[in-house]
């Protein structure tokens, strides 16, 4: 019984943070009368956040003013979302670490980019995460007493069993405990996820148009990622591998997979290399893929017609293979996120033209397509999970 009375308060305290998160207008009884809870639930919980320094509030003003006839003035409730912090990190393009602070509204603080060298360690690079992670807080007057939780979001496969990630294109992270090096360095929980899951936890919460339930964000940049929303759920499968499309077989022959040696993987097509490729030869490896991508981008919005034509292929190919995602996860929206987002007005008619035509019941699906309009998506993933895996652990 009284684990039963503890996990209730627990769940009281979770849902009238949750309801107040996101907004600065709602008083106790707003908050009672919304939860169904009672006033007097309500304002012991809210009282003792307060004094843990969890809620803040402030008088009620303007024609709220005057809602309240007898006794105190009205005070509106409000997360105190500026002084709890997440560390968010982003591996996603090679040699580059994307760090940044997030409040308890996804909102950024803090952002600070950096180069690491080819053939850094694993445990080395995290040293190095930590180091700019300090120089950020000192620059922002923080210490890490703000900081609540990591998100760590990698171009790899987590696997929560082994603690390892797996199946990655960047040898820095094939087969590291990347979790156990932050919480061992940070002395901070951290989680780790892949880029592309944590890109459609953002989606969900923060751009679907109300399609959140159901819904798949394709991520189109050094690599080809997938992020699978089910029922209002990251879809990870029983490995943490579920939304693995870069072997898929419908790509060109004409491409030999970085990753498997095999031919037709759809990565090798649909990744920002693989427009280059099409469009300038085979491309060193050593070359930067970010410069060369400005310039394709630059000839095609410029009207240049091979560039044009490689990126019309492409769309055709992205359609194919958003074809079979759709007949396979039924979604209600797409968002197409990465570098190639910059590319959507063009790629759009050319990839649900191919769409449509592989589609059982399209007539019936109704499927919003559109482009990610975030250029922190994956950071704002990362803040998004830190505060539902380790936000409550501050409020129990």
């Amino acid at each position: 019984m009284p684990e039963n009375i503890i996990d209730v308060r627990i769940n009281n305290t979770l849902s009238i943070i949750n309801t107040i998160r996101f907004t600065d207008s709602y008083t106790k009884k707003d908050i009672s009368q919304k939860l169904g809870l009672s006033f007097a639930t309500v304002s012991n919980t809210c009282n003792e956040l307060k004094e843990r320094n969890v809620l803040i509030e402030r008088e009620v003003s303007g024609s709220n003013a005057g809602r309240s006839n007898v006794g105190r003035s009205p005070k509106n409730i409000l997360l105190n979302y500026s002084h709890f912090l997440a560390g968010c990190f982003d591996f996603h393009i090679q040699n580059t670490v994307t760090l940044a602070l997030y409040d308890l509204r996804d909102e950024q603080v803090a952002e600070k980019t950096f180069i690491y060298d080819t053939g850094t360690e694993a445990g080395e690079l995290i040293s190095l995460c930590h180091k700019m992670f300090l120089e950020v807080l000192d620059d922002h007057q923080l210490t890490d007493k703000n900081i609540y939780g990591v998100g760590v979001a990698v171009p790899a496969v987590y696997q929560s069993e082994t603690g390892l990630t797996i199946a990655s294109g960047f040898e820095v992270f094939d087969n590291q405990p990347v979790k156990k090096y932050f919480e061992d360095i940070f002395h901070i929980p951290a989680f780790v996820d892949n880029e592309s899951n944590l890109g459609a936890l953002a989606t969900m919460v923060f751009q679907s148009a109300g399609h959140n339930e159901n819904l798949i964000y394709l991520f189109v940049s050094e690599g080809l990622g997938l992020g699978v929303i089910n029922k209002g759920k990251v879809l990870t499968g029983a490995h943490g591998a579920a939304g693995e499309i870069c072997h898929i077989p419908i790509g060109s022959e004409d491409f030999v997979c970085k990753l498997c040696g095999q031919r037709g993987c759809v990565e090798s097509d649909l990744s920002i290399r693989g427009f280059l490729t099409s469009f300038y030869g085979e491309t060193d490896s050593r070359a930067n893929i970010a410069e060369l991508w400005v310039k394709f981008v630059k000839k095609v919005h410029k009207g240049d017609g091979r560039a044009i034509a490689v990126v019309r292929d492409k769309a055709a190919l992205m359609g194919r293979l958003i074809s079979v995602l759709v007949n396979l996860l039924d979604p209600n929206a797409i968002c197409i996120g990465g570098e190639i987002k910059s590319l959507f007005d063009l790629i759009y008619p050319d990839l649900v033209s191919e769409m449509n035509k592989r589609l059982l019941i399209k007539d019936a699906r109704n499927i919003t397509i559109f482009p990610d309009k975030y250029t922190d998506t994956i950071l704002k993933g990362c803040s998004e999970r830190a505060y539902t895996e380790f936000f409550p652990l501050l409020v129990k």
